[in-house]
C-alpha cells in the first residue's frame, strides 16, 4: 500500500536527543509500548471527510504482512477512546468518521462507544468548523449525537481539566472472538485539516449541529501524514 510503511519496534525506554548530532524520524517520536507495531500513515490530499475512516482503516490493514487482526466476521463489542483535544466540531466528526470507517470490521448498533474528553477553553469565534465548541454542554451533546449515529449503547464523560485525563490518544478495540487491539494515535484525529476555512454554526442547538455535521461534505487539504502504534492485548 502506498500510503504506508510499517516497522516492528520494542522499546525499554523513552529517547534523548543527542547534541549535534541529527536524529532520525524513529528516534524522535515519542516511546511506544513494547511489542508494538508502528505505523506511519499519509492521506492524500482532497480526501473526503466522509472517507476518511475507511481509507484510514483499509492503509493500516490493507497490507499482507498486517491484515486485519480479529477472525473474518467477528462482531466490534466495544471502542472506547480517549483523547484531551475533542474540542471542535471538526475533530468530533472527525472522530465519528474514524469510527464510522470500522463497519468493514465487525461496527454494528451493538457495539458499546465509550469517549473521554476534556472541556474546550473559551475562544472568541465560534463560526467555522475548527473553532471550538460553544461551551462543554455543547461538546458532550454533539458528541453524543455523532456516536448515537453509530451505536446504541454510548457514553461520552468529559473532564473539567486536561490533568484528568492522559496526554496519550488511544483507542481500545474488542471483537467477539476474543481479540483486542490497543492503538495509540499520535495526533489523535488531529492531523485532519480541511482545505478551506469552512463556516459552522457552532452556537446553534446541538442536535441541529450534529445535523449539519452528518450532513458536512468536506475536502481534507493537502497530503496529512501521522503515525500510530498497535498493539494486541
Amino acid at each position: 500500500n502506498e500510503h504506508v510503511r510499517s516497522t516492528r519496534v520494542v522499546v525499554n525506554g523513552g529517547v534523548s536527543p543527542v547534541a549535534g548530532r541529527k536524529m532520525s524520524a524513529d528516534a524522535l517520536r515519542k516511546p511506544v509500548p513494547s511489542q508494538s507495531t508502528v505505523r506511519d500513515i499519509t492521506l492524500p490530499g482532497g480526501t473526503s471527510l466522509s472517507d476518511f475512516g475507511a481509507l484510514f482503516w483499509r492503509t493500516l490493514w490493507g497490507q499482507k504482512s498486517d491484515p486485519f487482526p480479529a477472525e473474518q466476521g467477528a462482531r466490534l463489542v466495544s471502542a472506547e477512546y480517549s483523547d484531551r483535544y475533542l474540542s471542535s466540531p471538526l475533530a468530533a466528526r472527525a472522530l465519528h468518521a474514524l469510527l464510522l470507517g470500522l463497519r468493514e470490521y465487525g461496527l454494528a448498533r451493538t457495539t458499546r462507544l465509550a469517549v473521554r474528553t476534556c472541556r474546550p477553553t473559551q475562544g472568541r469565534d465560534h463560526d467555522c468548523l475548527h473553532s471550538n465548541f460553544y461551551g462543554g454542554g455543547a461538546q458532550l451533546q454533539v458528541l453524543q449525537g455523532l456516536l448515537g449515529d453509530l451505536a446504541d449503547a454510548v457514553s461520552v464523560k468529559v473532564e473539567d481539566q486536561s490533568r484528568d485525563l492522559p496526554h496519550a490518544r488511544i483507542l481500545n478495540l474488542t471483537w467477539s472472538d476474543g481479540t483486542a487491539l490497543r492503538l495509540g494515535l499520535d495526533q489523535g484525529v488531529g492531523f485532519v485539516e480541511t482545505r478551506r476555512r469552512e463556516r459552522f454554526a457552532g452556537q446553534a442547538h446541538p442536535a441541529e449541529q450534529v445535523k449539519e455535521l452528518l450532513k458536512c461534505r468536506v475536502d481534507l487539504s493537502s497530503d496529512k501524514n501521522t503515525w500510530v502504534w498497535t498493539q494486541r492485548v
